[in-house]
């Protein structure tokens, strides 16, 4: 007869061989993310230090570098991942606290975007374009770093994700255009040259995509402001902030017939697919239900537990191989967060019956560029720069999922990682 789904002792009911292959591959993956950082020293300082590989062609060796939002997500995967492993983990320790470090350089606190202050960068110090998202990752990254240091955490890294999450909320959220899918200021605001240094009002911002649908994904926001808000108790933003995000997100995209996340008709992209008969399916979520998750734990209500669990459920029947490469490791936070609040086997049952699948995609070509990264590109884009398959390029988003989701996998309740979870913090 089968054991609990969980304890908090040993965690998910999973067998030992299981255990095993999941340690061997996070460690692999780990060293992958670590051994694929940039680094400088004298007398070649790089501007790019402590990002991370965001995509490389297994045919070529050719590569993308990352950004804000996948630098910050790759420094939880690491810290999720060092802490089920325990052993020889400093340099992945390491290099989680310099990609937090460097997306910190990405944070605005200049005197000519005084409206801004506190907002992060999309790409560069030299970007002049904000999307949501990027500081809403850097938050939960600066966060983790936070718990997972615990007495010894320096606590600029809470100080920088207040900054944020204040400015995400008290000033964008605000906005009549909320949610856009960009903010563009300064030299990225005007086709003509602009002197600088200048001091830019509120007409010096252009809000691109405004009442945008594809930025569901802003609905993750509840993650880095639950954690917030319990770490320091600053329950302003609960009401103003996470409360509302889950509103949205349950009334713009959420299907109450079947439990699925839909994106209205006409909208596309990177992240639907038709799924168990829905079209327009949100295949990759990017938290969005762990989100309402996390706000359940802070105000627990069968208004925020009953459609997260529904959209678990809708997973739990969705079979097959699935046409968008993120959507089970980003199905899988979500699965495994609920199979530890309910004691249900069927979310458990369902990443175990994926997990051959995932570790298939863990490139075992040799070098330290390609080797233990997970492979998967969904953005068509990106696919064509690289000249690649897409089954064949070793990407960031889905390393960084799968070594979070995995973790969360063979973890206790003591080696539990807050990154993507409800649990943690």
């Amino acid at each position: 007869m089968a054991g609990k789904v969980w304890t908090n002792s040993n965690g998910f009911d999973i067998s030992p061989a299981v255990r095993k292959r999941v340690l061997k591959a996070l460690r692999a993956a780990a060293t992958w993310c670590a051994a694929n950082q940039i680094r400088h020293e004298w007398p070649n300082w790089d501007n790019n230090f402590g990002k991370f590989t965001g995509g490389v062609a297994a045919n070529t060796g050719k590569v993308a570098w990352s950004i804000s939002w996948n630098v910050a997500r790759t420094a939880q995967a690491l810290l999720s991942a060092s802490k089920v492993l325990g052993k020889d983990v400093a340099p992945f320790e390491q290099a989680a606290e310099l990609g937090l470090f460097h997306d910190t350089r990405l944070q605005i606190y200049d005197p000519e975007f005084p409206l801004l202050r506190g907002a992060i960068r999309e790409e560069t110090v030299n970007s002049f374009h904000i999307n949501p998202r990027d500081g809403m990752e850097c938050s939960q990254g600066w966060i983790a770093k936070t718990l997972h240091d615990g007495r010894r955490a320096d606590p600029m890294w809470l100080k920088r994700a207040g900054d944020q999450l204040s400015w995400t909320v008290n000033f964008l959220m605000q906005q009549k255009e909320w949610p856009m899918e960009y903010v563009f200021f300064g030299r990225d605001n005007s086709p003509q040259p602009q002197e600088f240094p200048q001091r830019y009002s509120r007409d010096g911002l252009w809000m691109r995509g405004p009442n945008h649908p594809i930025s569901f994904c802003f609905a993750a926001l509840p993650i880095s402001l639950c954690q917030y808000i319990a770490t320091t108790g600053k329950k302003r933003l609960l009401r103003k902030g996470a409360v509302p995000m889950a509103e949205w997100l349950l009334k713009s995209f959420f299907q109450e017939s079947s439990g699925a996340l839909q994106l209205p008709e006409g909208h596309v992209g990177h992240h639907s697919v038709t799924l168990a008969g829905t079209e327009r399916a949100i295949g990759n979520d990017d938290g969005a239900m762990v989100a309402v998750l996390c706000l359940n734990r802070l105000q627990p209500s069968n208004r925020w537990l009953d459609p997260a669990l529904a959209n678990a459920d809708w997973w739990s029947n969705v079979t097959g191989k699935i046409p968008l490469f993120s959507a089970v490791p980003a199905a899988i936070l979500l699965m495994l967060d609920a199979a530890r609040l309910t004691g249900r086997r069927q979310y458990l049952d369902w990443v175990l019956g994926r997990l051959d699948e995932m570790l298939a995609l863990q490139c075992d070509k040799p070098g330290a560029l390609y080797n233990g990264g997970f492979m998967g590109e969904d953005i068509e884009r990106l696919v064509k720069w690289l000249g690649c398959p897409a089954d064949k390029i070793i990407n960031l988003r889905m390393t960084s999922y799968l070594l979070i989701g995995l973790a969360k996998l063979v973890a206790t309740a003591r080696t539990w990682s807050p990154a993507y979870s409800c649990f943690g913090w």
